[in-house]
């Protein structure tokens, strides 16, 4: 492969690099402080109004606003109140950014890996190792977007109920539930988000010289 071929490649790999220490660094210390600040916040979300009773006509009328209202909070509307969804959108755009900084660190790493030969590959383990947890926290970030789009489907089924029986309270006591359950999991959530930082910056810092350096006699080379 020529150098003038090879060039793009190569600017990739400097500019990666530069990227991806920079999210170690700075980045997942910073998102570990940032997430701490915004679980404690959560705490004030713990307990949600209940839902009032409906009657026949007003279950007709709410059923129509329903399509057109959908910023209501337990005023009988039944929606998903303000707080859960402003949790929502924090919890995916934390996991937006994790995912996105996992990648750029991993694709460093990837292309760290020098070429395979016998023997003096304990570097190679580690940067191997460095690699399955950040595609573990990947996948996780994954998993808690799947959650949400289950807690969804859970709920309009509860929903549909609700609309279907409106004289019966357990219906409209277990959208409160769920909905009390959804905030205790995005909370919890959003310390496994955190703990990912952690896990991830502890285990790069301890091992960034064979990260960086996995054979001795490929120094020159990386540098």
């Amino acid at each position: 492969m020529s150098k003038q071929t090879a060039k793009p490649v190569d600017e990739f790999r400097n500019g990666i690099k530069e990227k991806a220490l920079d999210t170690v660094h700075k980045i997942f210390p910073a998102k570990v402080e940032h997430l701490t600040r915004l679980i404690n916040d959560m705490y004030k979300y713990d307990s949600l109004p209940f839902v009032s009773q409906m009657n026949e006509e007003d279950n007709k009328i709410k059923r129509i606003k329903m399509y057109h209202e959908l910023d209501k909070i337990y005023d009988g509307e039944h929606l998903i109140s303000k707080s859960i969804d402003e949790m929502l959108g924090q919890l995916k755009n934390e996991v937006s950014e994790l995912m996105e900084y996992v990648n750029c660190v991993k694709i460093f790493i990837q292309l760290n890996i020098p070429k395979i030969e016998d023997g003096n590959n304990f570097g190679v383990q580690v940067q191997e190792e460095a690699v399955n947890e950040l595609s573990r926290a990947e996948e996780s970030g994954f998993a808690l977007l799947d959650t949400i789009n289950k807690y969804f489907m859970t709920r309009g089924k509860v929903l549909s109920k609700v609309f279907k029986y409106p004289d019966n309270q357990d219906y409209k006591r277990g959208i409160k539930e769920l909905d009390e359950k959804q905030i205790f999991s995005i909370r919890l959530s959003m310390v496994d988000l955190r703990n990912n930082y952690v896990i991830l910056y502890d285990m790069i810092q301890k091992n960034i010289d064979k990260i960086m350096k996995p054979r001795s006699s490929n120094a020159a080379a990386l540098y």
